[in-house]
């Protein structure tokens, strides 16, 4: 019944509501205006939500079948508004499943565009669960973004997610016990990836919403992907706002990159390609929403795939 309940709500949250949970709006911390005892702003639906999210995500849980996602997702419930990731359940669910299905390949985890930090301590919580030695590359100005937008139709960019700080994401991952597992690397991606140039990745997570970063980023990073590798760009097919019609320049650079290369983005909780592969192998297995961020635009890049 709750599963129910919840898929109305994510319904109204995506045609309806822009300030709850998930929404472009939320993510950039628009309409909120409560902090929570950590000092960070707390959604303004968040507030209301939270009860409900915790009883909803326990239904979920039960149709995990992978004790080690369900051990972590737990934890997510628990501490989801604290640690500040901007991805919800279902999309978690599915990254925490694409790292246990690339956990013996080759190299490390790269992600472009770190924000707060809570994506990378996810991450990271899953890697210990799951006794890994992989290492996290969390990279990021840690001060915004630090470009305007390119190639769309609202340029709009530079100075988005500022409400963060270096010093403030070494206090969460240590907050958390994943500073073990995860390496900052601090500044624009031109003058810091060079240190990281002999590195190989088994999955890239790619979330740089502007053009000009999603383009290094991916330029930089699909090389160094292994064979049978992911690579999620968070931002893809993303739209800037619900009053905004313009897609984040992320979509743009990817589709760029990859327009003389055999993968190509698929879309399931999370757009994501495996390199080698097109359709990727690996196939979603955690439980769906669909009234997902991504559900509208899928049917849309998936047909043309």
């Amino acid at each position: 019944m709750l599963l129910k309940i919840a898929n109305l709500y994510q319904k109204i949250v995506k045609n309806y509501l822009t300030f709850l949970p998930n929404s472009p709006a939320a993510k950039l911390g628009i309409g909120s205006d409560e902090k929570q005892p950590s000092g960070e702003k707390l959604a303004l639906a968040d507030r209301n939500t939270s009860y409900f999210f915790k009883k909803m995500s326990a239904d979920i849980v039960k149709l995990i079948e992978e004790p080690d996602i369900k051990k972590t997702i737990n934890f997510y419930i628990e501490n989801h508004e604290n640690i500040l990731d901007g991805q919800g359940i279902y999309k978690m669910m599915f990254i925490l499943q694409c790292i246990k299905e690339t956990e013996h390949l080759e190299g490390d985890i790269i992600e472009l565009g770190s924000y707060k930090g809570g994506n990378a301590i996810m991450m990271a919580k899953f890697l210990k669960q799951i006794g890994s030695k992989k290492k996290i590359y969390a990279c990021d100005t840690f001060e915004g973004c630090p470009y305007d937008d390119e190639f769309v139709s609202n340029p709009a960019g530079k100075g988005a997610l500022s409400d963060t700080s270096f010093d403030f994401v070494l206090k969460q991952i240590k907050k958390y016990g994943v500073n073990d597992k995860i390496i900052l690397n601090k500044g624009l991606f031109s003058d810091t990836l060079d240190n990281l140039n002999l590195k190989k990745f088994s999955l890239v997570f790619i979330d740089c919403l502007v053009y000009p970063s999603a383009k290094f980023a991916i330029n930089f990073a699909y090389p160094k992907l292994v064979d049978d590798g992911v690579l999620i760009s968070s931002c893809y097919e993303v739209e800037k706002g619900t009053d905004v019609k313009s897609l984040w320049g992320e979509t743009v650079a990817v589709d760029e990159y990859l327009s003389n290369k055999p993968e190509k983005i698929v879309i399931e909780s999370m757009p994501f390609m495996q390199k080698g592969h097109n359709p990727p192998k690996i196939i979603n297995k955690m439980p769906k929403n669909p009234f997902s961020t991504f559900s509208a635009d899928a049917s849309r890049v998936n047909k043309n795939k």
